[in-house]
């Protein structure tokens, strides 16, 4: 099943592909890491996903972002049943630590470098994108990684990482620890405490050492390197895991106590059911090193079997915790923030108040003043206005001479009026001829418009013919294959029925073999002959026959075997008779000692014959 650590590997790999770092990656690029992921995780047919991401964005979309593609990831693998999506850690740390891994003061190996990414994204955060780990959960890491390597751990030493980053990636993680933590120690000393973090985390390891346990059959006791994980608890020979002795698989019901000291046997605690507390079965005694560790043990196997109550680990159940108290905390100190900005606020609000009043008394005093300095310019003003009233007679008079100058100056403008509106008319009459062509120009458009809309609808109708033809063309190839697989089936099955003659013809020549072989007989002294038993042979209109008839069932058994196998056994054909007659002559000419040697041969193959029909008609009538 895939989970958000899955999610945070596959966006690594995207990040390693977006090099303009815009949040985009080349689809082209996606389909290969794609590919590489499908088969990592199992997927039979790795094109089909790869296919399917073709179909899902069209050709003119060139990139995607690491949201689109996850999208896809989910529906197209994420939601499969019985694949190894762990497989894809591998591949994704292939792609995303080629270039960052040259590093300088490089301290870890690659593979422990890759530990500490793992354990960067089962701890990173997964509310948004590109992936980031909160300084937090950065602190808690590192804190375990300097314990771990027998240091202690300074707050203070991250406090400068922590106010310059309060999210941090994975490389700048690696930096801090290899630069600030882990600088001038040796590197087998980091990559284990590297690893010791990765099996807390990643493995899920609560606890692990060594103790002595009590055997089922024998009952000795025996030293044993065990290792507790979430839901069990396993057991091995030696401290380099190499050989496994067992492993004890807890669920429901399962409970540890603590036993009293027993002769040398101290320390001692039992783990068992509670369905089987009087039995031996699924009950376990364990000696502890000493008090503190079998408090550690016992402390340590409780959580586990509360955690199998719940289905969650401790490891998981004790980071979503941190996350909880974090949020909390983040969340109480914004809230105590807001509530310092409101005070804030109301602060400079009745500050504002104070200032506006003092602003007013201020306003209403100089009001006060003003008025008075009011009457005393209004009395001035008075005198001021009786000599106005007499300047104001004088420009009434010029008044009047200037209306008079107006109206002719607006006479004048009447004209210009006239000569406007008849241009505008003109303008006008040109504005109605230029609507009716815009109005002729849009009906021709209207037209193409149409044509062009019924030549696509033509083109549709010939592209679901062509489509038609298509799969008229796939029915035929089916059936053609279909006709293919029978003709060689029915070659095959003539190869068999050829291949069953030429064996049951080889049965017939070792048999003829074997009987020669058995019937063979000295030859006589003298004129004395044994007496062998005689039988008429098949009389044909020939003449005698020259095999018995159980020979004559072999060869026609023989001869049906060759027609249905498809052997050629027509009578020679002209061309063949005047070449074994051209044969024969030549052999007719070879020296008469030749001859003669041929013709004792023959006569020693005929007796063998003989011998042969005469033993078979024996078997024949027994």
């Amino acid at each position: 099943m895939a989970t958000e650590e899955h999610v945070h590997a596959l966006w690594h790999a995207f990040d390693s592909l977006d090099i303009e770092r815009n949040g985009l990656a080349s689809k082209s690029q996606l389909k290969v890491v794609t590919a590489n992921v499908c088969t990592a995780s199992g997927v039979k047919d790795m094109r089909k996903s790869v296919e399917a991401l073709e179909d899902q964005y069209s050709d003119q979309k060139k990139t995607l972002t690491f949201e689109e593609y996850k999208k896809f990831i989910e529906l197209e693998l994420f939601s499969q049943g019985g694949l190894d999506f762990d497989k894809m850690f591998s591949v994704c740390w292939m792609l995303c630590s080629k270039v960052p891994l040259q590093r300088q003061n490089k301290i870890l190996h690659d593979n422990d470098t890759y530990k500490l990414w793992r354990v960067f994204n089962r701890l990173a955060e997964t509310d948004a994108y590109p992936l980031r780990m909160d300084h937090e959960e950065v602190a808690y890491i590192l804190e375990n990684i300097v314990i771990a390597m027998g240091r202690r751990w300074n707050e203070a030493d991250f406090e400068d990482i922590r106010k310059g980053l309060p999210l941090m990636s994975f490389w700048q993680v690696l930096h801090a620890l290899e630069v600030k933590f882990a600088a001038g120690l040796d590197e087998a000393c980091v990559a284990e405490a590297v690893s010791e973090v990765y099996d807390e985390i990643v493995n899920e390891v609560v606890k692990k050492g060594l103790m002595t346990k009590k055997g089922h059959r024998m009952g000795s006791w025996k030293e044993r390197w065990f290792i507790l994980k979430h839901g069990l608890l396993s057991y091995f020979t030696h401290k380099d895991q190499k050989e496994q002795k067992g492993v004890i698989t807890f669920n429901v019901g399962w409970k540890i106590e603590s036993l009293p000291d027993k002769g040398n046997f101290k320390n001692r605690v039992l783990i068992q059911t509670e369905e089987h507390m009087k039995g031996d079965k699924n009950k376990y005694e364990i000696c502890c090193p000493d008090p503190k560790t079998k408090q550690e043990w016992i402390m340590a196997i409780e959580q586990v079997l509360e955690s199998c109550e719940t289905g969650i680990s401790p490891q998981k159940t004790a980071f979503m915790k941190r996350r909880e108290q974090r949020a909390k905390r983040r969340q109480i100190k914004s809230e105590e923030e807001k509530k310092k900005v409101e005070d804030n606020e109301m602060f400079e609000k009745q500050k504002e108040l104070l200032e506006a009043e003092k602003e007013a008394r201020r306003i209403a005093e100089e009001k006060v003043a003003e008025e008075a300095a009011l009457r005393q310019a209004e009395s001035e003003r008075t005198s001021e206005l009786t000599a106005l009233l007499e300047q104001v007679k004088l420009h009434l008079d010029e008044e009047r001479q200037a209306k008079k100058d107006e109206e002719t100056v607006r006479a004048l403008q009447a004209k210009l009026l006239e000569e406007e509106m008849e241009k505008r008319e003109e303008l006008e009459k040109l504005k109605a001829e230029q609507e009716i062509l815009l109005q002729d120009e849009k009906r021709k458009r209207e037209e193409v418009e149409e044509e062009r809309l019924q030549h696509i609808k033509r083109l549709e109708e010939e592209q679901q013919k062509l489509e038609l033809l298509e799969q008229e063309r796939l029915a035929a190839d089916l059936k053609l294959q279909e006709a293919s697989d029978k003709l060689r089936s029915a070659e095959s099955a003539q190869k068999e029925m050829a291949a069953r003659a030429q064996d049951i013809e080889k049965k017939f020549l070792e048999m003829d073999a074997s009987k020669q072989q058995k019937f063979k007989v000295e030859k006589p002294i003298g004129l004395a002959r044994p007496i062998q038993p005689r039988v008429p042979q098949i009389l044909t209109h020939r003449g005698a026959g020259a095999f018995t008839p159980k020979q004559f069932d072999i060869f026609k058994q023989i001869r049906l075997l060759q027609q249905a196998a498809g052997v050629d056994d027509s009578p020679p054909s002209e061309d063949k008779v005047c070449e074994s007659e051209k044969t024969e002559r030549d052999d007719n000419n070879e020296t008469p000692d030749v001859i003669k040697e041929q013709e004792e041969k023959n006569k020693e193959i005929q007796n063998l014959e003989n011998t042969e029909n005469n033993q078979v008609i024996v078997d024949d009538q027994i």
